[in-house]
């Protein structure tokens, strides 16, 4: 090697020296923003090449050394925060514009704006097949404040600290600003940061897998901070990402084969005394177990067949006879301390503790207001049972229909401060003699149901009134179950009188009691009556021939009952 050479070499090795140790004082004291600018001033149009690289390595390591952090990852990190700055969210294809290069030569480094992902520095959002990523506040501050990056912890203070944190990231996720993968993951740190947590604790004791742990806090956090316990079953399957995992929930959850349904952890909801199939909550044995301690208050919610006491208006009724007892009887057993300590009384004595009663009686006797006004008077919800929505052409559905409105009815009864009354008005399509030997399956169904409404009644622990028109007809098995059996009785005279001056206060006694004689109506057509001649009064104001008005209602009210011509040969 010839002296020239030597002496060249020497000088480049010198000038590299010298290089390095301007950018040693340069970087000395640099701060990371420092850092990033540089990086960022080099990156445009940079085409993201060898050069561009060398260029900035420096600065990079730099950064990566502070943050724990590859070079390559502070490189993208930089040009990330430039974005950022800028309220600008940046794509893999916005990056590659800026460097002036092909997306293609940045799928490469896949792995390095994967990593920044997973160690938070980066978030991703996929909105309609677009990716695009930005950096959380928390980094952008501790960039800011020159400090090293560490993630936050998820360690909560108590149960509802965790459920908040749990449903930001499923929310995150719900309006695509979480990837499946980094949900699952930042769900299984809130797990592992929150070990010492009660319910915590109690979920990991079930030894369930991920995906059921998972689903099963969804409910729990659902329950508690919006106090309301039914989970429509898309509110489910968005917690899995692949279409094929989603109907196998559905699937699953639909024939209630769900191992969460299996260990009777949740369950159907109910809707107006029937499975929802769609909907699913929490069992009564898990709010208990794992939700200890919580105060929860359910939100109310409107059913068509929940009558409220407090909603139902005072009506005076009249009675005669025994059933003026009989309902005085039932009024004071249904008063809350008698109801508690006979039913006390009863279970020390090993005796069945429900109160099955059947009003029965001709058409608008009052049979139905009467459950009303007991309800009214004693503080107790009614819950109305539609005996016509029970039916079901499907095989099985109906005897599932009414299993689950006595089902619901206990579960009522358990959470409700008084005992309601379950109410089967106009019950004689399933209150009716059975069939023997039936062979319709229309029969067969009704058979069926009727038996589970008497195995029912034989383990009530509640309040049941049943009303029927044909007490005739009645099986004689239902007959027994009933513990009072109340009978309306068509009104008297003097009782329809009392009825008439009730309805319309405006009527003299002799008035009164002249309609009385002259029709024999129930307390039901005496109140149509009533109603026509109150919307008359407001359509065409009072009259002083009020009496004949009333006949002529009265006349009205009564169908003709003409002899009809038989047809036929004679």
């Amino acid at each position: 090697m010839s002296k020239k050479s030597n002496k060249k070499k020497h000088a480049d090795l010198k000038q590299k020296r010298l290089q390095t140790a301007v950018m040693n004082q340069t970087l000395d004291g640099m701060s990371m923003l420092g850092a990033i600018e540089k990086i960022v001033d080099m990156a445009v149009d940079s085409k993201f090449n060898e050069k561009f690289l060398q260029h900035v390595e420096p600065y990079a390591k730099l950064i990566a050394e502070k943050q724990s952090i590859n070079p390559i990852q502070a490189i993208f990190l930089s040009i990330f925060v430039e974005f950022d700055s800028s309220d600008r969210r940046a794509s893999i294809c916005d990056i590659s514009r800026f460097l002036d290069c092909r997306c293609i030569h940045l799928m490469k480094y896949k792995d390095d704006v994967e990593g920044l992902v997973k160690t938070h520095f980066l978030r991703r959002r996929c909105r309609h097949d677009d990716t695009s990523y930005y950096v959380p506040g928390n980094v952008m501050k501790a960039i800011t404040e020159d400090v090293k990056y560490d993630r936050e912890s998820y360690k909560c203070e108590d149960a509802t600290a965790f459920f908040q944190r749990f449903y930001s990231f499923t929310h995150l996720n719900y309006e695509d600003d979480l990837s499946y993968d980094l949900l699952y993951e930042e769900i299984k740190l809130l797990f592992s940061d929150n070990a010492e947590l009660d319910f915590v604790r109690k979920i990991k004791s079930l030894d369930l897998d991920f995906e059921e742990e998972m689903i099963l806090t969804h409910f729990c956090r659902h329950l508690v901070l919006n106090e309301d316990d039914a989970l429509p079953l898309h509110n489910l399957t968005f917690l899995l990402e692949l279409d094929f995992e989603r109907e196998r929930l559905s699937r699953e959850l639909k024939r209630g084969n769900h191992i969460l349904m299996k260990r009777k952890l949740i369950e159907y909801n109910f809707d107006d005394g029937f499975e929802d199939k769609e909907c699913y909550r929490l069992t009564d044995r898990t709010r208990k177990t794992i939700l200890k301690g919580f105060n929860i208050k359910l939100s109310k919610q409107c059913h068509r067949d929940f009558i409220l006491s407090k909603s139902i208006e005072e009506k005076i009724l009249f009675y005669e006879g025994e059933t003026v007892s009989q309902i005085g009887e039932l009024r004071g057993l249904l008063s809350e301390e008698n109801f508690k300590s006979i039913r006390a009384r009863m279970k020390a004595q090993k005796m069945r503790c429900g109160f099955a009663c059947i009003f029965y009686g001709a058409p608008g006797t009052g049979k139905t207001e009467t459950a009303l006004q007991l309800a009214r008077m004693t503080g107790r919800n009614i819950m109305q049972v539609n005996i016509s929505e029970i039916k079901s052409c499907w095989v099985g559905e109906s005897e599932k229909n009414i299993k689950a409105i006595f089902d619901r009815y206990r579960e009522t009864a358990k959470n409700a401060k008084l005992a309601p009354i379950l109410l089967f008005n106009e019950a004689d399509a399933i209150i009716s003699k059975r069939k023997e030997g039936a062979e319709r399956a229309v029969d067969k169904m009704e058979n069926s149901i009727q038996n589970i409404i008497l195995q029912e009644m034989e383990t009530l622990d509640g309040i049941m009134i049943a009303t029927t028109n044909l007490e005739q007809n009645m099986d004689k098995a239902f007959e027994r179950r009933f513990l009072y059996k109340v009978k309306f009785n068509r009104p008297s005279a003097s009782a329809r009188a009392n009825i008439w001056r009730s309805m319309i206060p405006a009527l003299s006694d002799s008035d009164s009691l002249t309609l009385a004689e002259k029709y024999d109506f129930s307390g039901g057509q005496i109140e149509n009556i009533a109603r026509h001649y109150a919307i008359d009064n407001v359509l065409h104001g009072d009259t002083e021939n009020r009496l004949e008005r009333l006949f002529a209602y009265s006349d009205g009210e009564k169908f003709d009952k003409k002899v009809q011509r038989k047809i036929g040969f004679v």
